[in-house]
Parts: C-alpha cells; structure tokens; sequence
C-alpha cells in the first residue's frame, strides 16, 4: 500500500531525524449491532463511532446500556 494517499495512518518527519505518528479516526456505523461488541472494539482502536442499527429489542437495550452516546436505530435494515 505503499504510495496510497488516501492512507488514515501517515507517518510525518520533522526536522528530518524523529518520526511522529498521526492518526485521524475512521467512521463507522455498527449495524446488527448486538450488545456493542463491535463499537466496543472499533471505539478502542479510534474509530469515531456515528450510530448503530439492531433489529432485536433485548440486544438494543444491551447495547444503549453499553453505548449510551451512540444513537441506535432500533429497526430492520431494509
């Protein structure tokens, strides 16, 4: 992947010795969402998570208790 500019993590030299690690979050949406798992993980790793979508109403609940920022659509996803 060398090259790609599109590229989230870019390593940028300053005073052409050190090396500093930027990092710009991902988005992402968390669909069949479950209790959160997924948003759990992605959240670790710096992703900016923007929503989620559950159809089933015992893991919707599980996951507002989890993720109470997120906003949840709780619905099918067509």
């Amino acid at each position: 992947m060398s090259g790609n500019t599109s590229e989230k993590n870019i390593t940028k030299r300053s005073s052409g010795t050190a090396s500093e690690r930027v990092v710009t979050p991902f988005t992402a949406i968390d669909l069949f969402a479950g209790c959160g798992g997924l948003s759990y993980g992605l959240r670790r790793a710096k992703f900016n998570i923007v929503g989620a979508l559950e159809i089933d109403s015992v893991a919707a609940a599980a996951y507002r208790l989890n993720h109470e920022k997120t906003p949840l659509k709780e619905s099918d996803i067509r």
